[in-house]
């Protein structure tokens, strides 16, 4: 617990107690291994597509000497159908990045390619079919007339045509997003779309979720902020001015993105508390954005990264790298489509890094996890490097006859910085039907207190007085939620 020792020794007198997360400790039994080829090549940055029958499975792979693109198909109850990977692109110098999505007949693969300068990066795909032929051995050219380079892509489906997004140079030499479209038969339909971003540019990292109707394409900006545009499957552009789904103090990075049927729920890693977390916020098919600031996914204490989403047909599951033990473990959510978290649980704390997480839906309610974890051996052969390992959502792999405890709350506040004539909002769930909701001072004493009784979760807006009616003064303040399973805790400030 260094991050209950830190607040401690930043704040002596302070006695209140913390959350600790009561989740399910899973053993690694349903952690399987995609390529079990001996040999010390490294593989990372996952991805995954599902196609109605089997999903497969693509990364960056270095076992010709370079970054190339490999993929293994993945039967719906984890068999591996290509025990041999197959060979996606192996061009020249360097390719990375893979992204992944079905069509209609065949996945798409894209990713970052350097074989034609090593100093001018381009973007590159390929079609696969659901036997895992290559039907583009050569790739498919994927990039704007105007970009002098091409990276980060991310790619898409909606029912028609393929789109991919990446960023590139504008005519202003600023990171700007730009959009291709393909067809099922891997050629350009129309001339691309001009996304735009901020006006200060560099901006990186976009990926898309189709609503049925239109794109949502989410990205982060240079001020570290995360913002969106819609566009149409005919390459128009609806949001100019890109929505500003988060500016919230300090930096919100890699943001990810679903859509659950009514709304896209976007997530992103943000250090507005001092460490690295996980948050969120629903975007209408409309551009609204329903939660301005963000709300909370994972604010361990610790640091949390590079969150991934799937949408499972009722819930969205949501897996981050998390360092609370000291290494990358990987840790999930599951939220409801309105932002409540309704569990949490462990994906992989095997000894060594697991990091990259992507997440596909399948059939039902099953989410297949990838990412690229520590490998010392496989069946008595020595790897000792990162490959590329999957388990399936929902985890099943513990004992039937053992209660699983998932109680989790979650605790929203704001404004996080108020004034002293402000109203503060306090709003909370839990799975246990009686809580208390408790205000304490920096010294650990106790300003105002509420208790529930059946009752799973609410809202309280407090004017800032004390028991006694007189506000509070300026200062340090924190909100606890207590039940007998847990405890919470959040951090805000009286300004004046």
């Amino acid at each position: 617990m260094r991050w209950l020792s830190g607040i401690k020794k930043l704040y002596p007198v302070f006695s209140i107690p913390f959350l600790l997360f009561s989740v399910t400790l899973l053993c690694a039994q349903g952690e399987f291994l995609i390529d079990t080829q001996p040999g010390s090549y490294s593989q990372s940055n996952p991805t995954v597509a599902y196609d109605g029958t089997n999903y497969l499975v693509v990364w960056q792979d270095t076992r010709n000497g370079t970054y190339d693109i490999y993929g293994a198909r993945v039967g719906a109850g984890g068999t591996i159908l290509d025990t041999i990977p197959i060979a996606i692109s192996t061009a020249s110098n360097d390719q990375i990045k893979p992204q992944v999505t079905f069509g209609d007949l065949y996945y798409l693969v894209v990713w970052e390619d350097y074989r034609n300068d090593v100093y001018n990066f381009d973007v590159y795909g390929c079609r696969v079919n659901k036997i895992g032929n290559i039907l583009d051995t050569s790739g498919i050219v994927i990039k704007d007339l105007q970009a002098s380079y091409a990276l980060d892509p991310a790619v898409s489906f909606d029912g028609t045509n393929y789109f991919i997004t990446y960023s590139s140079y504008d005519i202003y030499f600023w990171d700007e997003i730009y959009g291709e479209f393909l067809s099922p038969s891997g050629q350009r339909v129309g001339w691309g779309v001009n996304i735009g971003g901020s006006t200060a540019g560099d901006d990186h990292r976009s990926k898309i979720a189709f609503d049925g109707t239109n794109y949502l394409v989410v990205w982060h900006a240079l001020n570290k902020d995360i913002l969106g545009s819609r566009v149409t499957p005919s390459g128009s552009n609806l949001d100019v001015t890109p929505i500003s789904i988060c500016t919230a103090t300090g930096n919100q990075t890699e943001p990810e993105v679903a859509f659950d049927g009514t709304n896209y729920l976007v997530v992103w890693q943000d250090d507005r508390n001092g460490n690295m977390d996980i948050y969120g916020a629903r975007v209408t098919p409309s551009g609204s954005v329903l939660d301005p600031e963000g709300f909370p996914i994972c604010t361990q204490g610790s640091t949390q990264t590079n969150p991934a989403i799937a949408f499972d047909g009722t819930n969205y599951v949501v897996v981050w790298e998390d360092y609370r033990n000291g290494n990358a473990d990987l840790y999930g959510a599951v939220l409801s489509p309105t932002g409540s978290v309704l569990d949490t649980f462990i994906v992989s704390s095997k000894p060594g890094d697991q990091v990259t997480p992507s997440l596909a839906h399948g059939s039902g309610n099953q989410i297949l996890i990838v990412y690229s974890g520590w490998t010392d051996t496989y069946n008595g052969i020595p790897i000792n490097t990162m490959r590329i390992w999957a388990r399936f959502y929902p985890i099943t792999d513990v004992d039937e006859n053992t209660p699983r405890k998932s109680y989790v709350s979650t605790l929203r506040i704001y404004p996080l910085f108020l004034a002293e004539d402000d109203l503060f909002t306090i709003q909370w769930t839990s799975k246990n039907p009686s809580v208390s909701i408790e205000i304490y001072n920096i010294k650990g004493d106790q300003i105002a207190r509420w208790e529930f009784s059946n009752k799973n979760e609410g809202v309280i807006i407090w004017n800032l007085k004390n028991k006694l009616g007189v506000r509070i003064k300026p200062g340090i303040y924190f909100v606890t939620l207590s039940s007998d399973k847990e405890k919470y805790y959040k951090k805000f400030i009286v300004l004046r």
